[in-house]
């Protein structure tokens, strides 16, 4: 068991490991190796959100699988990541616009610090708490990454670091009504 436990991490570190070097494309102005911040990555419509249900900060449960119909994004968080807390004012503002839905998962702190938190920032957008494993294996990345889900389940959209404003409140206008 430990021997099968082992082979799958390293086939996990191989993996990552390769990911990260991978070259630019050659028409790309990035150098090799260098880290790239607020990377929109478009999804391909045919993914499937990874269903989860997660408690709130007011002792509700959301379960995303029930917002189909609608846009919600979901954007996974923490108070000790800078950029998570700098793009806070901005994810307030398109929670209040009402054009799509906003969840805030964050990533496993108590929920003293998120209720100081809340009140610190006027947030007033659900803050999902405790994500389990299999929802962040199902939703990768560094923090903070924002998913947008469709109407129909499926990840229409996916930001990894920073939300860009200029450029989200643009996609937004092209892709949602």
């Amino acid at each position: 068991m430990k021997q099968l436990a082992r082979i799958g991490f390293l086939a996990v570190l191989i993996g990552l490991i390769a990911s990260c070097s991978a070259p630019p494309p050659a028409d790309s102005d990035v150098e090799p190796g260098a880290i790239q911040v607020n990377e929109e990555v478009p999804a391909e419509p045919v993914e499937l959100a990874h269903d989860f249900a997660l408690p709130t900060l007011d002792g509700q449960t959301l379960t995303l699988s029930e917002q189909k119909g609608g846009y919600v994004l979901v954007n996974f968080w923490a108070t000790w990541c800078v950029w998570c807390v700098e793009e806070m004012p901005y994810l307030q503002e398109v929670a209040d616009r009402g054009q799509i839905q906003v969840w805030g998962i964050n990533m496993r702190e108590t929920v003293d610090e998120m209720n100081t938190f809340v009140d610190e920032h006027n947030i007033s957008f659900p803050i999902l708490l405790s994500p389990d494993n299999d929802t962040i294996l199902a939703y990768p990345g560094g923090m903070p990454r924002t998913f947008i889900i469709g109407p129909q389940g499926d990840i229409v959209h996916t930001i990894f670091g920073p939300i860009d404003p200029a450029k989200f409140d643009a996609w937004l206008e092209e892709n949602v009504s």
